[in-house]
């Protein structure tokens, strides 16, 4: 029996309204302790996705309406395979689903593809997902440089070398402003949110740290990316299984693994997006 959208979607997502400011937009994201949701009319109707990333790359846009990406969504009873190819075509992390008359009724991550790749297509090879659009970067360069990256490339997690250009870890956006020295005074004033509000407010700016960077709210202290780098991050080898990196991922609630041809010598990275192009 065909796997329907409706057996792995996130049911009940968050969502927001237009027309509204993207601030507002943003206090949710923050709130809710998530990169992504749908937004809808006043009715609860579909119009569009938003994410951290979409905010992140255009910074100056204040209106909801105009920021959003308004990708044509999938049905409850879809298929999960023709869901995936749509996701993975365009290579996005978040996909909406409505019912017939328009309304939303849940959200698609990769995430919610994986148990599905593990069970059914887990005996494929590594190799046909490895990823060449790695941007690396140096061991010893600053962290400030790399939210500047994220932005003229749309990724968000390198793979970090030392000066023999020997692979020695990873860094992601969220590593840097979660283990960043930042003032949570600072960013708590300058957006407007009560300290006093929620026990989520720093958990949850760290996973807007783009935002805030971009805005200048705060500053990325002058400190070098080995010091907020994950050193022996969880990796797979090219002789590995699709099982194996699905189920890292899964376990870790991990974006992009990075793939080895030995201990210390990258191949590339498999990212979640891409894993979903085992539904052909």
């Amino acid at each position: 029996m065909t796997t329907k959208v409706s057996e792995i979607m996130t049911k009940n997502p968050i969502s927001y309204h237009a027309p509204s400011s993207v601030d507002d937009v943003v206090k949710v994201l923050l709130h809710k302790n998530v990169t992504g949701m749908g937004i809808t009319d006043n009715s609860g109707k579909y119009l569009g996705i938003i994410s951290r990333r979409d905010i992140f790359n255009n910074t100056m846009e204040t209106q909801t309406a105009m920021l959003m990406r308004r990708v044509i969504p999938v049905h409850e009873d879809d298929d999960i395979a023709s869901a995936a190819q749509a996701m993975n075509k365009l290579g996005r992390r978040h996909m909406a689903v409505v019912d017939r008359e328009g309304f939303l009724k849940g959200i698609l991550t990769p995430q919610n593809f994986l148990p599905e790749i593990i069970n059914t297509y887990g005996n494929i090879p590594v190799t046909e997902f490895i990823s060449r659009r790695v941007v690396p970067v140096w061991e010893q360069a600053p962290i400030s440089m790399i939210p500047e990256i994220s932005r003229l490339t749309s990724i968000y997690s390198f793979p970090v070398l030392d000066a023999e250009g020997t692979f020695v870890g990873l860094v992601t956006d969220r590593d840097i402003f979660d283990k960043a020295n930042i003032s949570m005074e600072t960013v708590v004033s300058k957006t407007d949110v009560s300290d006093d509000e929620d026990p989520w407010t720093w958990d949850g700016f760290r996973n807007m740290m783009e935002y805030v960077v971009s805005k200048n709210m705060i500053k990325l202290p002058p400190m070098e990316i080995s010091k907020v780098m994950v050193r022996n991050p969880q990796t797979v080898f090219l002789n590995d299984l699709v099982s194996k990196v699905s189920s890292i991922m899964y376990k870790g609630n991990f974006n992009q693994v990075p793939a080895m041809e030995t201990p210390d010598k990258l191949a590339g990275m498999i990212y979640d997006v891409d894993l979903l192009g085992v539904f052909k």
